[in-house]
């Protein structure tokens, strides 16, 4: 891995607009910038397609993919329909790939971590961190 690492974000979003404005402004704060961050709009009827035109036009690193899914819940299947749409359009150009969720706050050093991790063993070959949670009093708590 090179010493600054390259990295692509793929966030499968379906029906965001609470919470996608926000985890971009995460992503794009990042000490060390992702080199593609690839939002795929999954059949939306709220705002969030507006909301990805808005970054691509702000961040050149940002590109927006539609994809059109039913309307039937089909949990996991989806995300990971709409993950591969992400995919087919990046090249294998990168140190590490992240699958982000569209309503995820990462802390501005976030990847800078992970890729320490990843430098200080060829073998490891996933890492992540852990999810906290905003309760009803503003109070964030580890979830799980």
């Amino acid at each position: 891995m090179a010493q600054i690492p390259s990295y692509y974000i793929v966030i499968p979003a379906h029906n965001e607009d609470r919470f996608l404005a926000d985890a971009l402004e995460s992503v794009v704060s990042q000490t060390i910038k992702p080199k593609k961050v690839v939002v795929v709009d999954d059949h939306s009827t709220d705002g969030t397609a507006g909301i990805i035109k808005t970054y691509a036009e702000k961040y050149n690193c940002i590109q927006g993919v539609k994809k059109e899914s039913s309307d039937e819940h089909l949990p996991g299947s989806k995300v990971v329909a709409a993950f591969n749409a992400g995919m087919a359009i990046l090249d294998e150009d990168y140190d590490f790939l992240v699958k982000l969720d569209a309503d995820i706050l990462l802390p501005p050093d976030y990847f800078e971590k992970i890729s320490a991790i990843f430098r200080s063993s060829e073998k490891i070959g996933i890492a992540g961190g852990f999810a906290y949670e905003q309760d009803r009093n503003g109070q964030w708590i580890l979830n799980h």
